[in-house]
């Protein structure tokens, strides 16, 4: 099971490098949007509409930074731990966003630039 996740994310690397506008439409499009729609659609939502949008943000960002997990399963521990508590800041980021402003399209957006800059980040291109 352990060689599954680690050629998922050789996997994931090697499409990038060789399909990469895929790979930026998949990134910076479709995860957004159905990350979003699930976690602040619903998620956030169901907290939010009973007035419990403090445990709301932290079950939905756990939820989120747990799902972030599933390609660093072969990482050391440390790279781990570091990748769920970015991931869960920036998921209060987009819980804060989407409660301030009720639109799920402003939090497709922020996460969308979020994942396009580290797209650029990671191959090289500072911003």
């Amino acid at each position: 099971m352990g060689t599954e996740f680690q050629s998922d994310a050789t996997h994931m690397i090697t499409y990038f490098q060789n399909h990469p506008i895929n790979y930026v439409l998949m990134t910076v499009i479709l995860a957004p949007i159905q990350e979003e729609l699930v976690f602040r659609g619903i998620v956030l939502r169901l907290f939010i509409n009973q007035k419990r949008i403090i445990l709301g943000t932290l079950v939905t960002s756990s939820l989120f930074a747990a799902l972030h997990q599933i390609q660093m399963l072969q990482q050391p521990i440390t790279d781990r731990v570091i990748n769920y508590f970015v991931t869960f800041v920036v998921s209060v980021l987009f819980c804060y966003i989407y409660n301030k402003y009720r639109r799920i399209g402003i939090t497709i957006f922020a996460h969308a630039l979020f994942n396009l800059l580290m797209i650029l980040l990671a191959i090289g291109i500072p911003f």
